[in-house]
């Protein structure tokens, strides 16, 4: 945990500014993660197998940005599973 120091306290920084925002990104962004590391996978390797650079990639597996339709299926190709079973239903409607 990382503290700031203000006004002779110490304050949690995570109380200050959110580390994550809760999103629908963020529902499946651990099931990529297990998806390719079963599948013994780097994230470049995923990333360059779907068309899109490494960052790209990372920022959607970390939820911080939701893919497009194309990316979902690109994602879902390179990863060698259907597009259900990587980003389901509940995850993308929300």
């Amino acid at each position: 945990m990382y503290l700031l120091f203000i006004k002779d306290k110490f304050i949690p920084l995570t109380s200050i500014l959110p580390i994550y925002k809760y999103s629908s990104a963020m529902k499946y962004r651990n099931r990529l993660r297990v998806i390719r590391a079963e599948r013994r996978i780097t994230q470049l390797d995923a990333a360059v197998s779907s068309g899109m650079n490494k960052t790209r990639f990372w920022t959607i597996e970390n939820g911080y940005a939701a893919p497009t339709d194309k990316e979902r299926a690109a994602i879902a190709k390179a990863l060698g599973v259907a597009e259900s079973e990587a980003f389901p239903a509940e995850a993308i409607a929300s």
